[in-house]
């Protein structure tokens, strides 16, 4: 565990357990694109290649965008490891700084992992989609939870 980047934010979360986090969230993932994918039972491999495409899309912003704004920066996977992504200034992240992570996310897969990497190289463990959106992983005292606590939504 490294120590806070700035004075009153909790601990930075350490990059193996930011991996491992984004581990149970790709599998919750793909479980679910494996599911919709037998729902519709693609005829050929071009039909296939499009509805995975669609839903790899389709099924990762709206996953991230909504853990990460509206359940207090924790998917599953961080919350089962009590790390949570907040704003550089540390706050909860906003739609836009949500929706630019998730887009670092596809710049990192597509530099073959470089993006990822990048983080074990960078003071505030920072990887490329954490650059671009402005945001840090840190720690959080919150207890585990699959369900989300309380959203945004559900506040007066």
């Amino acid at each position: 565990m490294q120590q806070a980047p700035y004075e009153g934010m909790p601990p930075l979360a350490g990059i193996g357990t930011r991996f491992l986090s984004l581990v149970i969230d790709t599998i919750i993932l793909a479980v679910l694109r494996l599911f919709l994918m037998i729902l519709l039972a693609p005829q050929t491999l071009a039909q296939e290649f499009m509805i995975a495409l669609v839903l790899d899309i389709g099924t990762t912003v709206p996953y991230y965008w909504f853990f990460w704004t509206r359940a207090g920066g924790q998917t599953p996977g961080k919350s089962l490891l009590r790390i949570r992504v907040i704003s550089e200034n540390g706050v909860d992240l906003s739609d836009r700084q949500a929706l630019l992570r998730v887009l670092g996310y596809y710049l990192g897969q597509l530099s073959i992992g470089l993006g990822f990497v990048w983080a074990a190289f960078n003071r505030e463990q920072q990887g490329w989609h954490d650059k671009l959106a402005h945001s840090l992983v840190v720690t959080s005292d919150l207890p585990p939870r699959l369900i989300p606590r309380q959203t945004r939504l559900d506040r007066p």
